[in-house]
């Protein structure tokens, strides 16, 4: 994901998304975590294989993958 992927200039910047600074939501074993960023609430998936970058995700996927509502 690039930083254009991202919603918001606090999230598009990567010491906040890396660094504990956008809000752990959710989790699921096979998935991994959702994070929300608080300025914007735009929902990102970290897969927590240590190599990726977290992805963006819609809603569908956040309620579908781990029951969240937002």
């Amino acid at each position: 994901m690039s930083m254009d992927d991202r919603g918001c200039d606090f999230c598009r910047d990567d010491h906040n998304m890396h660094f504990g600074h956008v809000e752990q939501v959710a989790s699921n074993e096979d998935k991994g975590v959702l994070l929300r960023c608080p300025e914007c609430a735009w929902l990102y998936l970290d897969p927590c294989d240590g190599r990726s970058e977290p992805l963006s995700i819609d809603a569908l996927d956040a309620a579908s993958w781990f029951g969240f509502s937002p």
